[in-house]
């Protein structure tokens, strides 16, 4: 059985969030520093941060004219 692998918030850098946006994940890379990686790390924005940062409303919506 393959395991998940865990993903950083790029803003606060918490692991695993449930709700996030902007994923990036490459198969055996750290996604925060290029470097290998046995499963692969990957790197988010997660809702606390999207809204703290005026990425997202307080609903979870992105705000118009911003792309992740």
């Amino acid at each position: 059985m393959m395991p998940f692998a865990d993903s950083y918030c790029r803003k606060c850098g918490d692991k695993n969030h449930i709700v996030f946006f902007a994923p990036v994940f490459v198969a055996g890379m750290d996604a925060r520093d290029s470097s290998k990686h046995s499963i692969g790390v990957g790197t988010h924005i997660c809702l606390e941060c999207a809204i703290a940062h005026g990425f997202a409303n307080s609903w979870g919506e992105l705000k118009p004219g911003v792309a992740l």
